[in-house]
């Protein structure tokens, strides 16, 4: 894979970064929802608690994925409305299983 690869899952986008075990060994998850898209804090705040929400069972899974070198990983939301939690799990579930080519075992708890 190359470095700062780019997937998209319209309305979400993974930006991936690897890092090789001299830099650093951590996985690092951030999520973004642009201000020009979204002008309402309390709407880019909830969305980024719904993506943090969908990430969060999953990243046992991406530990072990990145094995012994660093990874960072970016979900920015970029659709102009509002994604409800299911929408978010299922395109994040998406973009993570396309970035590391395996299937990914669903959350087990469903709102």
């Amino acid at each position: 894979m190359k470095e700062g690869q780019r997937i998209r899952s319209f309305p979400i986008h993974l930006l991936v970064m690897n890092h090789d075990a001299s830099t650093y060994q951590d996985l690092k998850i951030g999520f973004t929802v642009p201000a020009r898209i979204h002008r309402s804090a309390v709407m880019r705040n909830r969305i980024k608690r719904r993506m943090r929400e969908a990430v969060r069972p999953l990243v046992p899974v991406l530990e072990e994925f990145k094995k012994n070198q660093g990874l960072s990983l970016m979900f920015i939301h970029v659709g102009p409305e509002e994604s409800d939690q299911a929408l978010i799990r299922l395109k994040i579930n998406l973009l993570l299983e396309r970035f590391t080519e395996q299937p990914l075992i669903p959350s087990s708890h469903e709102h």
